[in-house]
């Protein structure tokens, strides 16, 4: 008989532990710095797909981010191919910077007035950033940046961007591991980007700066076009 008694006391002395373990108060500060450092240096690839009006391409990409730019490379080429090189590349740091062989035209977009010139956090202390900005997320978990509203979850995670002026959104997907696997664009009703993301590490990416685009004026056919897709 004293086993049993003996096995049912060790049970509920253990089932007090637990229950007193998982009411411990989660660290959000921690837990926010965490994701923060995380996404200062990142590298990730998979397969990125540009829907507009019904037609859909599928291409490879890598995206890369330092604290100090970050770079967008969609590949030729197709999912499967050897050695796919870059079909267009775009860099954002100290400036904006387009590169498409194929398509020269497309690097006009670099002057486009929605891009600023340079990204302004780039000029901020990246713990300065945290100080100023992690109570809003922590208690709110939102953040309101330059006219962007950007959502967390719970674990502090980023999970949604909201541009209200031009309605533009980004919804963020993640795996069990918490990383992201799927990252949706919405431009308009019928145009959004979607990117599947197959790997993804931190702490070691490499990015290499285009040369900036030589200034031209941009063509007004061109403002016409770009202002259909966003509506």
């Amino acid at each position: 008989m004293k086993h049993p008694v003996f096995l049912f006391s060790l049970t509920i002395v253990l089932l007090t532990v637990v229950s007193c373990a998982s009411m411990q108060p989660v660290d959000k500060t921690q837990l926010l710095r965490t994701e923060w450092e995380r996404w200062q240096n990142f590298e990730a690839q998979g397969v990125v797909q540009l829907t507009n009006s019904g037609l859909t391409m599928r291409r490879m990409f890598v995206l890369s981010k330092s604290p100090e730019a970050m770079r967008f490379d969609i590949l030729s080429g197709g999912v499967l191919a050897a050695n796919p090189k870059p079909l267009i590349s775009v860099y954002y740091g100290d400036y904006l910077a387009i590169q498409c062989p194929q398509f020269p035209k497309i690097e006009i977009l670099a002057q486009m007035p929605i891009f600023p010139e340079k990204l302004p956090i780039y000029d901020i202390d990246r713990d300065s950033l945290f100080t100023v900005f992690a109570d809003s997320i922590i208690n709110h978990q939102e953040l309101n940046l330059e006219g962007l509203q950007l959502k967390f979850n719970s674990a502090m995670q980023l999970e949604r961007i909201i541009e209200p002026k031009s309605g533009m959104e980004i919804n963020i997907n993640r795996n069990s591991q918490g990383d992201p696997d799927k990252v949706k664009l919405t431009i308009s009703e019928n145009t959004y980007l979607l990117l599947l993301i197959d790997s993804i590490s931190y702490g070691n990416a490499q990015i290499e700066p285009l040369p900036p685009n030589p200034k031209v004026e941009l063509p007004e056919d061109w403002k016409q076009m770009f202002k259909s897709l966003l509506e």
